[in-house]
């Protein structure tokens, strides 16, 4: 086994600056202790994850994504320069010998590809202490989707964690963490697993999904999600999205149609969107065409009821 100090393993090794950041937080997080800590290398056999996830990725993104955990290419790196920043640990609860991941996830999975040993801090944190250095490690890369940190906010909820610990975990305050719970809590259950950490989709498209899994809609989600499962995961999501539409504007008996065509000529453009609403826009350079056809809608309507 190797012993070395963090801060004496730091000088020995070049980093960027995302790294030197990490080989920070791993000196400060959940410790708060100034003096040098020992890094050691563990058999990656004898780690296991946190108690609590907070990656939606897995065997399930399709391999057209490439290397969708790039996890791939931090073990090329690793191979090539070595692994600068060390993983946080603590001793396994209930399991003498092994020990748990506060983070450093994908480094100690790189690792586990290469057949090497990981460089690792071990610390005798609590659960609440944990997950704090989980969460404030994940802001710092700022690497989570909008689902990841929803879904890892509820899951440390059900572990019965405190509102105040899950906003010091994730940075926020209390009212951002109810729109994450919002859309975590309004999800039918293992929808957003099935589907994947969807980096293309924000908080307005999760919370209109959420809108259309209501009632009967959630048989419908899990019925395309499941037609569409070796697709990448923002595929995965946009199926979803377009299913649960489809379904709504059948029910409402909403038709989609071809926007008309407009004489050559003519500033204007005709859209209809999903909602079945048709849109005229005018461009800004237009405005005094825009007044004039507004002037005249009165008289164009009354045209057309008599027309009818």
């Amino acid at each position: 086994m190797e012993l070395r100090s963090a801060e004496a393993a730091r000088r020995a090794e070049p980093e960027s600056a995302a790294a030197d950041m990490a080989a920070d937080m791993a000196d400060g997080v959940a410790g708060g202790d100034s003096m040098p800590e020992t890094v050691v290398l563990l058999d990656t056999a004898l780690c296991e994850p946190s108690f609590v996830p907070d990656r939606l990725e897995g065997p399930a993104d399709a391999p057209e994504e490439g290397d969708p955990t790039g996890i791939a290419a931090l073990a090329a790196s690793i191979e090539a320069s070595g692994q600068a920043v060390p993983i946080l640990v603590r001793p396994a609860p209930g399991a003498p010998g092994r020990y748990q991941i506060a983070y450093g996830h994908r480094r100690w999975l790189a690792c586990q590809r290469l057949g090497r040993p990981v460089r690792a801090l071990v610390r005798p944190l609590g659960d609440e202490a944990l997950v704090i250095a989980q969460g404030q490690e994940n802001n710092a890369r700022r690497d989570l989707t909008f689902i990841e940190r929803a879904h890892f906010a509820a899951m440390l909820v059900e572990r019965g964690l405190s509102r105040a610990v899950i906003g010091e975990a994730l940075g926020i305050d209390k009212t951002a963490l109810a729109r994450l719970l919002a859309v975590a809590e309004g999800l039918p259950e293992g929808l957003a697993e099935a589907i994947g950490r969807a980096p293309k989709a924000g908080r307005s498209r999760w919370l209109k999904l959420v809108a259309l899994c209501q009632g009967s809609g959630t048989t419908r989600a899990r019925e395309a999600v499941r037609e569409v499962r070796r697709e990448p995961t923002d595929v995965r999501f946009k199926a979803v999205l377009d299913a649960l539409l489809a379904r709504h504007r059948h029910r409402s008996g909403i038709r989609l149609r071809t926007p008309p065509e407009i004489p050559a000529g003519v500033p204007v453009k005709v859209s209809t969107p999903q909602s079945g609403r048709t849109v005229i826009t005018i461009g800004a350079e237009h405005t005094d065409f825009a007044d004039f056809l507004c002037a005249r809608l009165g008289p164009l309507h009354a045209e057309y009821r008599d027309s009818a």
